[in-house]
């Protein structure tokens, strides 16, 4: 898990090669709520 600088996204990554980039919600959305289409904003294949 890393997180960039601006502190919006951050990284992770497993053993089945996939790198997820992941939006950070704002701090006024209520954690318990659904997250949208755009919390998971890409996901890389690296091999």
């Amino acid at each position: 898990v890393a997180m960039n600088p601006s502190g919006e996204q951050f990284y992770s990554g497993g053993l089945d090669s996939i790198i997820s980039v992941w939006n950070i919600p704002n701090s006024d959305v209520d954690p318990y709520d659904a997250y949208g289409e755009l919390t998971i904003k890409k996901k890389i294949l690296y091999k």
